[in-house]
């Protein structure tokens, strides 16, 4: 015969089993959202500041669903797509001024709810997504869920939860521990493979090479040119020489556009030093040399700036941070800066810019784009909502599975 529980571990066992049930139903609630979302074209969009409010206050989240534009009409708050690399505007439709029949193509002027003057310049759009409600306070949580350390941290959690709740105890048969073990071996890779491609790098590296000069580039794209008021984003060069004869290599910085020359819009910090033997944006920590200045005087050079220079028998890391002013001044909307590091000696020249496969100017979001309270979320947050969904139908599996293991009568028991 088998032994009764005491209570509490009877109890134990039952808040076990309801805690991991609530986590699989909210997957599966998590799963039919994301279902919804794709078949019905709706996304959802994060608000940072309060250029809605008070209709849509900072933090908030809304959903949105994809319409064509000839569809909208004066008062709606609508999400406009302004190119790829520049974050949307979500405003409240004021004047609709055209609309092309043939092409679907609408032209119409927007106004943030707080704000005293209409959108700079009128939009055209063929599509655009209409709000459909908002809720307060989440994107925050949204954003700390998404990190990558709290996933991971998130995903460890609720794999030892599972090998809590599941591990045998000392009067259970061993049937049941195998299948306990088993539980246990699939919970932990399972998880942790779900969560693998949030937990990966977003970091690119990129390689020049010239006859002798070498450059190594490296930094998350997407963070640097979506940039909200008080975000950071660093860009790392490394430098060194394969020649045959020593010799010197000038080091110089350049930035552009109309982002970079407005004074107290954009702060550089500048460092050189040596490379960090094992990571590839950290120096050594006994070589750092910090320059900070503002950007506009980096962009008032005549030519470039000047950063030193470096033996071609040493390896030099430069890291280059640039910080969006919060407040930024008014007069950046719609402005870029884009960075261009450049490299002279052994009689060549090599330069890299942050994204070397879009050497021109980058755009950098500016006022109107934080302003308009928007971080892009599309895929990349359907993405997480299907891993995190993924997870705790994972769990809720291997609570079935144990469940209908631990109510299967014992054999050897029964026939004793």
């Amino acid at each position: 015969m088998r032994n009764p529980l005491s209570p509490t571990k009877s109890l134990r066992a039952r808040l076990g089993d309801l805690l991991l049930s609530v986590l699989a139903i909210g997957g599966a609630i998590c799963m039919v959202l994301v279902v919804v979302a794709l078949t019905m074209n709706v996304s959802i969009m994060m608000f940072r500041t309060g250029s809605m409010e008070p209709t849509i206050s900072a933090g908030s989240i809304a959903f949105v669903r994809e319409i064509p534009a000839t569809d909208i009409a004066e008062g709606d708050i609508v999400t406009v797509d302004r190119g790829e690399d520049i974050l949307p505007v979500t405003h409240r439709v004021t004047e609709i001024s055209n609309t092309d029949s043939d092409s679907g193509a609408v032209t119409f002027t927007m106004r943030g709810d707080a704000n005293e003057t209409p959108d700079p310049a009128p939009y055209t759009a063929q599509t655009v997504r209409r709000v459909l409600f908002s809720v307060p306070g989440v994107a925050p949580v949204i954003q700390w869920f998404q990190n990558p350390l709290v996933l991971g941290g998130l995903t460890i959690g609720a794999s030892a939860l599972v090998v809590w709740a599941f591990w045998p105890r000392a009067n259970e048969a061993p049937k049941r521990q195998r299948g306990a073990h088993s539980a246990q071996t699939i919970a932990l890779p399972v998880m942790l493979a779900l969560a693998a491609p949030l937990l990966a790098s977003q970091t690119t590296t990129t390689d020049i090479y010239g006859d002798y000069l070498r450059l190594r580039s490296s930094g998350d794209t997407e963070k640097m040119t979506n940039m909200a008021p008080g975000d950071s984003a660093t860009w790392v060069v490394d430098v060194w020489v394969d020649a045959p004869e020593p010799g010197e290599v000038e080091l110089e910085l350049t930035a552009t556009g109309q982002l970079a020359e407005q004074p107290g819009a954009l702060t550089t910090e500048i460092i050189l030093c040596s490379p960090h033997r094992t990571e590839i944006t950290e120096c050594a920590e006994d070589s750092v040399v910090p320059q900070q200045i503002d950007t506009s005087h980096l962009a008032a050079e005549n030519d470039e700036y000047s950063l030193g220079t470096m033996s071609s028998e040493e390896t030099r890391r430069v890291l280059v941070t640039a910080t969006l002013a919060d407040p930024p001044p008014d007069s950046i909307q719609e402005t870029t800066a884009a960075f261009q590091f450049i490299a002279t000696g052994e009689d060549e020249q090599l330069s890299v810019t942050p994204d070397p496969e879009k050497p021109d100017v980058s755009p950098v979001p500016t006022e109107a784009d934080s302003e308009d309270g928007l971080a892009s979320t599309g895929l990349s947050l359907q993405l997480w909502i299907i891993v995190v969904a993924a997870m705790l139908i994972t769990v809720g599996v291997i609570v079935m599975s144990v469940r209908a293991r631990k109510h299967q009568p014992d054999v050897d028991s029964e026939l004793s």
